[in-house]
């Protein structure tokens, strides 16, 4: 787990391409505070820098970047099963002189090229130079980040957006379409970032570049598509249920290695609590647990207290309060984040992680299991509803202009926030609290949100749930996690992120997963574990209140490029409701962007 920054340039390089080398490498410090190092050939234009968090192999022989052969790579990540394809490697006659998962990594993508990533479980996103092309690549969910800009000079990569907007001098110009996505959602989706030049390598993707640019791009695997059975519903068997659990034990089994002490991040939530239960009980692990709280928000922390004095773990409370740094909340989502999101857990995941690092340097996290799982409430309404979601919408687009006559009647106003429009309008609508039709007046809404939901699935359940695991998955729940945590050089892990439990998911039947209760078929899993009565709170998760960000802000609407004023008032005016205070919140965060760039 580390930090990594490049580029490849049109001429050769010259003293000065070197020091901004270095300086682009220190500006990632934070993840990597363990060691640095650097390669170069100055003749063909080649810089590759990082900067180390030891976690597997903590000697000196496993520093970075490594070479080997014509191959010379620095690599962010953790490569999971690297003893397994160790062996396989051995076999093959390839010989190893370190006990690390980065020689394995690198020796496989000597012996098999490409077709390695196939083979791999891990988290990862590195640069690599193969004597003639700049390969980046990144993991299959996007949970490490890989950044690129090009100049008239090279491509630049680094694991982090501010260390380009920095040295390369980006200026932030969100594009209309960009800004209305962010308002609709709270994130750009990838690979937009509102930076010019700027881009996110989008996850599972395999890019070569030179100097001039891109050269190829492919993905290499991608979640396949949700695909609801025919005929009646039945729960999942009871060997469809060990399948699962063997597959999430696995994943458990290897993402524990390491040669540091590892933790874990608990919430009341199913997820959190299920990877718990696995590492406690079928692994016989006794890790700490770290929770934190929010007396003035939703707070979870004595449900995650109990789950914690069930299974015997030592467990620690973190208030949230202890840290005000919240109160510049603006600044800090800038910095911390690099590219625009109102996802402020993002701020709770660094204080934890922040106090968490005092005992342990890698933590376990539910991550991806609401988005593999169905574990959202819109998943169970828009499931609840599918009758309605088919009938409803054409009838209530042919009968606008019924609005004058009926339109004040309360549940006529509620159906047409919810079943007019388009499928991709039908979901913004429900994921903003029926503000559907206030978006749809941002200039760019309607082009950026014609291709928003996945063609998978009769039901807007299934796409919703596809465009969560494709889109927001990446684009803006593992960010928050990923930033907070590496921020305070903190290693967080997800055992839910594996692509065999994607593909084993995938082979079932997805109606089971929603027809017999949100989380159903996790919650059977857990209660092999865990009794009924210790899950009875329902989960909130780690979430930042609003509220707070908000208070820190005063004044009159944010004046946003691309916002009609109008639109920012109604938001700023009514800033305390419902869905306005989402949207506020977005406004507050590009203001902030705005200023700073």
């Amino acid at each position: 787990m580390c930090g990594i920054f490049g580029f490849v340039l049109n001429r050769p390089l010259t003293p000065a391409d070197i020091e901004q080398g270095r300086r682009g490498t220190r500006m990632l410090v934070h993840r990597g505070p363990d060691g640095d190092g650097e390669w170069s050939d100055a003749d063909l234009g080649v810089y590759l820098g990082h900067r180390r968090l030891a976690i597997i192999d903590l000697s000196p022989e496993n520093a970075q970047p490594m070479a080997a052969g014509n191959n010379v790579m620095t690599y962010n990540g953790e490569l999971y099963n690297f003893e397994e394809l160790r062996v396989e490697l051995e076999d093959r006659g390839e010989r190893f002189a370190t006990s690390g998962d980065t020689e394995v990594l690198l020796k496989a993508w000597t012996v098999w090229g490409e077709k390695a990533l196939d083979r791999f479980d891990g988290m990862f996103a590195f640069g690599l130079f193969d004597g003639q092309h700049l390969h980046l690549v990144t993991d299959p969910f996007g949970e490490k980040p890989l950044y690129w800009a090009k100049d008239d000079e090279g491509v630049y990569f680094a694991s982090e957006a501010q260390v380009l907007v920095d040295l390369l001098k980006l200026r932030f110009a969100p594009t209309a379409d960009e800004t209305a996505s962010f308002i609709s959602l709270g994130f750009m989706p990838i690979p937009g970032t509102g930076f010019e030049r700027l881009h996110v390598v989008p996850p599972a993707t395999h890019l070569i570049v030179g100097a001039s640019g891109p050269r190829s791009c492919r993905r290499y695997w991608r979640p396949p598509p949700a695909s609801p059975g025919r005929g009646r519903v039945e729960p999942l068997t009871t060997a469809e249920l060990d399948r699962l659990n063997e597959t999430l034990f696995v994943s458990l089994r290897r993402r524990v290695r390491a040669d540091v002490p590892v933790g874990l991040f608990l919430s009341s939530g199913i997820d959190s609590v299920l990877t718990a239960a696995i590492v406690t009980k079928d692994l016989g692990l006794d890790l700490q647990a770290f929770t934190v709280s929010y007396p003035d928000g939703q707070d979870e922390s004595q449900a995650a207290a109990r789950v914690a004095d069930f299974l015997g773990l030592p467990h620690r409370l973190i208030d949230s309060r202890e840290d005000d740094s919240w109160r510049e909340a603006s600044s800090v989502v800038v910095n911390l984040l690099g590219v625009p999101s109102d996802n402020l857990t993002a701020m709770s995941v660094q204080q934890m992680s922040a106090r968490a690092r005092r005992h342990i340097t890698v933590a376990l996290s539910g991550i991806g299991g609401d988005e593999i799982f169905y574990g959202y409430n819109k998943h169970a309404f828009l499931y609840r509803h599918r009758k309605l979601y088919r009938l409803m919408p054409p009838l209530m687009n042919a009968t606008r202009w019924l609005d004058p006559l009926i339109g004040h009647i309360h549940r006529w106003r509620i159906a047409a926030r919810l079943f007019r429009g388009d499928r991709a309008w039908q979901f913004l609508s429900l994921k903003n609290d029926g503000l559907g039709e206030l978006l749809a007046k941002i200039p760019g809404a309607p082009g950026w949100a014609r291709n928003l939901l996945p063609e998978t699935g009769s039901d807007l359940a299934y796409r919703v749930r596809d465009f969560d695991l494709n889109v927001a998955l990446p684009g803006f729940y593992i960010p928050a996690f990923e930033r907070g945590s590496m921020r305070a050089s903190l290693e967080v892990r997800t055992p839910f992120l594996s692509r065999r439990l994607v593909e084993d998911v995938a082979e079932m039947d997805q109606r089971a997963f929603l027809a017999f209760g949100r989380k159903g078929v996790l919650r059977r899993i857990l209660h092999r574990y865990v009794p009924k009565e210790i899950l009875e709170t329902a989960k909130r998760g780690f979430v930042f209140p609003a509220g707070r960000y908000l208070d820190a802000r005063s004044g009159t609407a944010p004046a946003i490029r691309g916002v009609p004023a109008a639109i920012a008032d109604e938001v700023w005016r009514n800033r305390r409701d419902g869905g306005y205070r989402s949207l506020a919140v977005r406004l507050s965060v590009l203001e902030a962007f705005q200023a700073a760039r």
